[in-house]
């Protein structure tokens, strides 16, 4: 059930951000939730789709059954999602290997290296690939080709989010950074009391909303980066929030999964999971998904459906290992990876299970959705593409 109240903290602040070289202002109009890396039938091009993380797009996926489409063998681990746009999938690897691929053959167009681990899913807008490595850079590259544009050293531990010229990352010390699309040049730093901030930010209407190990959900104003407000809970957040209708969407690890008011933070619900909902929320009209799971003897993982307004419970998947990706979601059905190895397809409306694809190892890399395909990463150090049969 829903714990409605209100033990959580909400602290209003201002102009607490630190900000370092900042280099112009963004333009005069607000950023969306679409943003310049909305979903399409066609692309998936950031992660949780769109630059509110909702990880919903208005397409058609596989339903009854499938059959995989292609599969690239990479030399390590593939633990950030794929993207898509423009006909190519975009997707790193733990050998510091990020690949374009053509979406429907599995062919590599190029191969950017950088000798350290990709963990976090890169963003393309406008030709350019933002991505950040474990080496410490955040690389703008060229879409088509895979040519450097810049970096900067920022120690990224996010996968960017990209709005109105502004790349948003989290970094390892704690901090959010705002960087000039074009340039790489550092607008703004915003620090938070954590030892890393590796949520994705969401940015909706001119506010940046991130999760920080310092257990807490900052709303930081996207044009200078001063602090807006700050809601606490028990544990680290390293879900990135979803932000939908005026509502910011995350799970704890306390355990919990937490609407907030998009403008104050006050706390409009909680719902109490049995495990950890660690990862990123999606939503879809008046719906969240969320998955999570225990570390228990009885290891097992959850998907779960909840009222977007109340945060009741819709529909329950029970899956027999956690579930540690962010769903994607579409008009039909609910798509994770499980450490039990496989993908899920579940019924939207209804939490019915429809289909399984397995891969070797444990998936903790989140489903993209574009083209009728589902595309995701696995600890087995392979990219899968699968469609419909």
């Amino acid at each position: 059930m829903a714990w409605k109240g209100g033990r959580r903290s909400v602290v209003k602040i201002g102009g607490v951000a630190c900000a370092f070289g900042l280099a112009g202002c963004l333009g005069d109009s607000n950023e969306s939730e679409t943003g310049s890396t909305a979903g399409s039938d066609a692309s998936w091009p950031t992660y949780g789709a769109t630059a509110a993380n909702v990880g919903y797009a208005s397409l058609e996926g596989p339903l009854e059954s499938v059959a995989e489409r292609w599969r690239l063998e990479t030399d390590a681990t593939v633990r950030g999602s794929p993207v898509v746009a423009d006909g190519t999938v975009y997707v790193g690897n733990d050998a510091g290997s990020l690949y374009a691929l053509d979406a429907g053959t599995g062919e590599t167009t190029w191969q950017f290296e950088t000798g350290e681990e990709f963990r976090h899913s890169p963003s393309v807008t406008e030709g350019t690939v933002y991505v950040g490595s474990e080496d410490g850079f955040v690389y703008a590259i060229d879409a088509a080709t895979g040519a450097e544009r810049w970096r900067n050293e920022v120690a990224p531990d996010s996968s960017p989010t990209v709005v109105e010229g502004t790349v948003y990352v989290g970094g390892n010390w704690g901090t959010v950074h705002a960087l000039e699309a074009e340039t790489g040049e550092e607008r703004w730093r915003f620090e938070t009391d954590g030892e890393y901030v590796h949520t994705t930010p969401a940015v909706v209407d001119g506010t940046v909303y991130v999760g920080s190990e310092d257990g807490s959900v900052h709303a930081i104003d996207a044009r200078g980066g001063e602090a807006d407000w700050q809601f606490g809970t028990d544990e680290a957040v390293r879900g990135s929030p979803a932000v939908a209708d005026g509502t910011v969407y995350l799970g704890s690890g306390d355990g919990f999964v937490y609407a907030l008011d998009a403008i104050t933070g006050e706390e409009r619900w909680r719902f109490e999971t049995d495990g950890f909902p660690n990862t990123s929320p999606a939503v879809h009209d008046d719906t969240v998904f969320v998955g999570c799971g225990t570390e228990s003897a009885d290891r097992r993982g959850d998907v779960i459906a909840l009222d977007a307004a109340m945060g009741d419970v819709r529909w329950r998947f029970r899956v027999e290992e956690p579930v540690r990706t962010g769903p994607a979601v579409t008009d039909d059905a609910v798509y994770v990876g499980s450490d039990d190895g496989a993908v899920h397809a579940v019924d939207v409306e209804s939490g019915e299970h429809r289909w399984r694809f397995p891969t070797n190892d444990a998936i903790v890399s989140s489903p993209a959705v574009a083209g009728g395909a589902v595309f995701v990463g696995s600890d087995d150090r392979r990219v899968y593409a699968v469609e419909e049969r």
